[in-house]
């Protein structure tokens, strides 16, 4: 389960892995890998996610 917070931008050609969150208002200029909260201008990883 992914999540896309309000007005976020995913750039062209940018890919986001599976379970990746994104904070509102984040620009994700390059791609992640699985299991991340990314968040910011340009988006970074600000939290792993674990499963458990």
């Amino acid at each position: 389960m992914s999540g896309l917070g309000g007005n976020s931008t995913i750039c062209p050609g940018v890919t986001l892995g599976n379970n990746v969150v994104v904070g509102a208002g984040s620009v994700a200029t390059k791609s992640f890998p699985d299991n991340v909260v990314i968040a910011g201008n340009p988006a970074k990883i600000i939290k792993a996610i674990d499963n458990g």
